[in-house]
C-alpha cells in the first residue's frame, strides 16, 4: 500500500491555513448598530444577555403575543369600551377604583405567569409599552378572573396624565404600581336632567 496524500502522519507538520487579504474597515460605512458594538468592545462593556425562556412559559408568551396583536388592531379600528368588552375586561368607570394594589402575590400562580408573560412581550413590542396596552393584554389573559379595566388621571408637573389598570376581585393589577397616584374617572351624566 502506498502512502495517502493529504493525511497527516505522526511526524508531519500541519499545513498553515490559507491567508485572506482583508482591507482595513472603513468606519464611515458602518451602520449605527455596528458602531455601537465597536464602542462597547473597545470600552470593555459586554452586551446584556437576553433572558432565557423556560419551556413552561412558552404557551403564555405566545398567548400574550397573540393578544398584543389583537389589541393593536383593535385600538386602531374600534372604540375602547368595545375593545375592552370584547377582550373580557370591560371598561368600568366609577369610584370603586379605590383599592389597594395587589401585586402578583394575590393572584393564582397561573395568573402570575400570564401577567409576567404580558410584561415580557410588551417590553419588546414595536408599537410601545403603554399602560393601556398592558392592561388590555393582561385583561384578555386573565379573563377567567373577570377583570375590569379602569382609567385614571393625575396632574404631574402641571401636565395631565392618564393611566390604565385592571381590577380583579377588588385588587389592582398594575405592572407599574402607580394606581395610588391617579384619580379614577367617573362617569358624568349627560343630557337633560330629569
Amino acid at each position: 500500500m502506498g502512502r495517502q496524500r493529504g493525511r497527516r502522519g505522526p511526524g508531519r507538520p500541519r499545513a498553515a491555513p490559507p491567508r485572506l487579504a482583508l482591507r482595513p474597515a472603513d468606519d464611515g460605512n458602518r451602520c449605527p448598530a455596528a458602531q455601537r458594538l465597536a464602542r462597547e468592545r473597545e470600552g470593555g462593556r459586554v452586551m446584556p444577555r437576553v433572558p432565557r425562556v423556560r419551556l413552561a412559559e412558552v404557551p403564555a408568551l405566545l398567548a400574550a403575543a397573540a393578544a398584543a396583536a389583537v389589541v393593536e388592531a383593535g385600538l386602531r379600528v374600534t372604540t375602547l369600551p368595545g375593545l375592552a368588552r370584547a377582550l373580557g375586561a370591560p371598561l368600568a368607570v366609577g369610584l370603586e377604583s379605590y383599592v389597594k394594589p395587589a401585586g402578583d402575590a394575590a393572584l393564582p400562580e397561573w395568573a402570575q405567569v400570564r401577567v409576567r408573560a404580558a410584561r415580557r412581550v410588551l417590553q419588546h413590542w414595536p408599537f410601545g409599552d403603554t399602560c393601556l396596552r398592558q392592561a388590555l393584554v393582561t385583561g384578555w389573559l386573565l379573563r377567567r378572573l373577570r377583570p375590569s379595566l379602569h382609567l385614571g388621571v393625575a396632574k404631574v408637573d402641571g401636565e395631565v396624565r392618564a393611566h390604565a389598570w385592571l381590577l380583579v376581585d377588588g385588587m389592582a393589577v398594575d405592572p407599574r404600581f402607580a394606581v395610588s397616584s391617579y384619580q379614577p374617572l367617573v362617569s358624568a351624566r349627560t343630557g337633560p336632567a330629569g
